[in-house]
């Protein structure tokens, strides 16, 4: 059906061979039983399109089921800009994940974003370097971001220092270096077996006075602010007090493992 017309696609038919009596009596036959089946399509279909001069009319119980449709689509307007709103914010919780599997502008943007919400006042690095700068309660922190296919390295912590050197040159001011690396990005958090930090690097970094940390570590201590925020600073400070490698701050107990997708039941510590 197409508005009040009907559309219907006929086969050809091939008449080579057939006796023109034949062919004659077939048509007459065809047509008939096409003009009968369009017929029956009608009675059976109806034509219930109104006119618009209906609406001015209004049957019994009528009015009282335009407002029961209008009061549904109501709710169902609301419960859709709910369940958007929902998404929205669904969609910012599952942002910081990528502190545990983000890289490059990304992992950087989102650790940014963390410290300034602890706190940290944040200032661009020098244009063409990797770093910046952020200030929490009057102290300095250089602060280089790595997300890695594997461990940190040696190299990773020596430019750092190469950037703390440059702001005490620059400034006159020595500030705390921090290193925060999303080692093994790729592979399951439940999986990373291995240390971040090889013990080759660990001894440069305490003496050169830097603080080593992950970003799961990062991501723990976001959380355990937030479920307490008296024990923000008390916090910060022993990231600023650090010199070599940040103890504690595992992620694992700020997360709730899907036991159905997930093999092991267990998070390994990512320090």
């Amino acid at each position: 059906m197409v508005g009040k017309g009907i559309v219907l696609l006929l086969p050809t038919f091939t008449t080579e061979q057939i006796a023109e009596s034949v062919v004659r009596e077939t048509e007459v036959a065809y047509v008939e039983a096409l003009l009968d089946f369009i017929k029956a399509l009608k009675v059976s279909t109806g034509d219930f399109t109104l006119p618009v001069w209906t609406e001015r009319f209004r049957l019994s119980g009528e009015p009282n089921r335009l407002a029961e449709i209008e009061e549904k689509e109501r709710k169902i307007t609301e419960v859709i800009a709910d369940r958007d709103k929902l998404k929205e914010e669904l969609k910012d919780i599952q942002s910081y994940k990528l502190l545990l599997s983000g890289t490059g502008r990304a992992l950087e943007a989102i650790v940014k974003r963390v410290l300034t919400e602890l706190g940290f006042e944040i200032r661009e690095g020098a244009p063409g370097r990797d770093d910046f700068v952020a200030e929490y309660s009057g102290r300095a922190v250089v602060i280089e971001v790595k997300g890695k296919t594997k461990s940190a390295a040696e190299r990773d912590a020596a430019q750092l220092e190469k950037w703390v050197s440059g702001h005490l040159e620059q400034t006159g001011i020595e500030p705390k270096g921090l290193l925060i690396v999303n080692a093994f990005c790729e592979t399951p958090l439940d999986q990373r077996n291995e240390g971040a930090f090889p013990d080759q690097m660990r001894p440069y970094a305490s003496r050169k006075g830097l603080c080593l940390m992950t970003t799961s570590q990062l991501l723990a201590l976001y959380s355990a602010c937030r479920a307490n925020p008296a024990c923000r600073d008390e916090l910060i400070q022993k990231i600023l007090d650090t010199v070599g490698v940040l103890p504690d701050y595992d992620v694992s107990a700020y997360l709730q493992v899907d036991a159905a997708s997930v093999s092991e039941p267990s998070l390994a510590k990512s320090t």
